[in-house]
């Protein structure tokens, strides 16, 4: 593959990106796919579609924490795990859930919440707070 092949790629999937609706979970998750053929699965431009994804699940009609399915619980946890991850590595100054176990403070609250919503982390136990539950993550 030439590197203007690979700056067509990258100039199409840009485009792509821009172009979806980002309130859309059906489009955004239809973008992943599409994207996820063609650029490895921490390219920049698919990890913004996943964040898409990951900021929607949870909060846009039809999509709230009550309805949501275990699955889409699980791909927003990944996404948020994944996203935190990448920015660790290219950001050293970003905590990471890879190394040493960081979470950056907004993902964790939000996979937190997530917990809480599915009933595996009782708000009120002492024993289950945002440090144990990084650890399990």
């Amino acid at each position: 593959m030439s590197a203007t092949d690979v700056e067509l790629i990258c100039k199409e999937s840009d485009d792509a990106l821009r172009s979806v609706d980002a309130g859309d979970v059906s489009e955004c998750e239809g973008l992943i796919e599409r994207l996820s053929v063609k650029l490895a699965p921490t390219h920049y431009i698919l990890l913004t579609a996943k964040k898409y994804l990951a900021d929607l699940l949870g909060v846009v009609k039809g999509y709230t924490y009550g309805e949501l399915s275990a699955e889409n619980l699980q791909k927003k946890i990944d996404y948020l795990t994944e996203y935190a991850d990448v920015l660790g590595r290219v950001d050293q100054g970003y905590p990471t859930v890879s190394k040493k176990n960081h979470l950056n403070s907004d993902h964790l609250l939000r996979i937190f919440s997530i917990l809480v919503v599915e009933g595996k982390c009782p708000v009120r136990s002492p024993a289950r707070n945002p440090v144990s539950i990084k650890l399990q993550i």
